[in-house]
C-alpha cells in the first residue's frame, strides 16, 4: 500500500496516457483497428 501512495501521481499519469491512446479510434476507426489488432474491415 505504501508503494501505491508514494507513486500515485505516476500511476495516474500512465493510466491516463493509456486511456488517451483510444482517441485515435474517435478520429480514425480503421487505423485504430489496424494499429490495435492488425486487422482491417472487409466488405464495407
Amino acid at each position: 500500500m505504501r508503494f501505491f501512495l508514494t507513486n500515485f501521481k505516476w500511476i495516474m499519469l500512465v493510466s491516463g496516457l493509456l486511456t488517451c491512446t483510444m482517441f485515435l479510434a474517435l478520429f480514425s476507426p480503421q487505423e485504430s483497428l489496424r494499429a490495435n489488432f492488425g486487422a482491417a474491415l472487409e466488405g464495407l
